[in-house]
């Protein structure tokens, strides 16, 4: 068993698995109840958080009975705690809370506050998934009665950050930002590693509400400067979880600085260089002629070509008769 303790502390669920199967042939081989009902209830724990939630129902009821055999009674509360959360992520939520209750009232008698205390806030989770979110809420009351009584302040806090989230599942940013902001000032005050996450169900819940909505509630509940403090602590929190986009890249990052002034020099511009220029820069793109009222312009390249032949023609045609104009002149000279 201890063993399995050290393994669990250390995130190791499979060894301390084994470890726990170990244990439990142990504990029945000897018949020793009180060791089957620990060892079993732990074995259904493990088993719920792996997933395997039909054997962890099984192996608390194995426990359960092993702790009634042994008439252990904080050992019939522990195992009773168990089912009702296990059949409670079943689905079957009548009958979890029914075990629920019956873990209370065990603890209860044995004066054992704290086993009260974590089997209310499983009731008032069931419940608030379950769609009763008053019956739910009325439970996370009865722990925070019992938290500020024991001035637990970190578990007040966790259980106000519990409240809060299922105010904000089940659509009701009014009530979730009461319980919000309690968690995050104790949680706050703890410097605690939660808050993170008190900071980002404000941006939840601010995005539910609107922004004047969520400042108007935030006045409600605190001063100018508490609202002012915490409106910048969630607007750094939206910031973290919602970055904005880079900017585009530089068209001319990659040209030096020389190459761009010879560019300018030579009336380029240097995106349009890059191939970027916008489309509307009359020096590089010239308008489609087909999208234009203008009449289409003429090509009068086959009539010039005529006219240049036309010309040579006529100018042999005239040397041609000088040549015979003057064998002619000769001839009658001669004779």
């Amino acid at each position: 068993m201890e063993q399995a303790d050290q393994a669990r502390s250390r995130g190791e669920d499979e060894l301390a698995w084994g470890w726990l199967q170990k244990a439990l042939a142990i504990y029945r081989a000897e018949g020793e109840h009180r060791g089957q009902a620990t060892a079993g209830r732990r074995l259904a724990a493990l088993q719920a958080r792996r997933g395997d939630l039909r054997s962890a129902l099984q192996q608390a009821e194995a426990a359960h009975k092993a702790a009634e055999q042994a008439w252990d009674r904080p050992e019939m509360a522990a195992a009773q705690y168990v089912l009702g959360a296990v059949n409670c992520q079943l689905g079957e939520v009548e009958a979890g809370l029914r075990w629920l209750h019956r873990s209370v009232d065990a603890w209860g008698e044995l004066g054992r506050i704290d086993g009260q205390v974590r089997a209310w806030r499983r009731i008032a989770h069931a419940q608030s998934v379950d769609g009763d979110l008053d019956a739910g809420l009325a439970a996370w009351g009865r722990c925070l009665a019992v938290c500020r009584h024991t001035r637990d302040l970190a578990g007040e806090a966790d259980i106000h950050a519990e409240a809060a989230r299922a105010c904000a599942n089940a659509g009701r940013p009014d009530l979730a930002i009461t319980h919000g902001l309690a968690a995050l000032g104790r949680h706050r005050h703890l410097r605690s590693a939660r808050l993170g996450s008190d900071l980002s169900l404000m941006v939840d819940i601010r995005g539910q509400l609107g922004g004047t909505a969520f400042q108007e509630l935030l006045r409600s509940h605190l001063d100018l400067d508490a609202a002012a403090l915490v409106t910048q602590l969630v607007d750094e929190e939206d910031s973290r979880l919602h970055p904005p986009p880079p900017p585009p890249p530089d068209p001319t990052g990659d040209l030096s600085d020389a190459e761009a002034e010879l560019l300018i020099d030579l009336g380029i511009d240097p995106t349009a260089a890059r191939g970027d220029a916008p489309e509307d820069d009359a020096g590089f793109w010239s308008p489609d002629p087909t999208l234009t009222d203008a009449p289409p312009v003429q090509d009068h390249g086959p009539l010039e070509l005529v006219t240049v032949f036309a010309r040579v023609i006529v100018g042999l045609v005239a040397l041609l008769l000088i040549l015979l104009l003057t064998a002619s002149v000769r001839a009658a000279l001669s004779g």
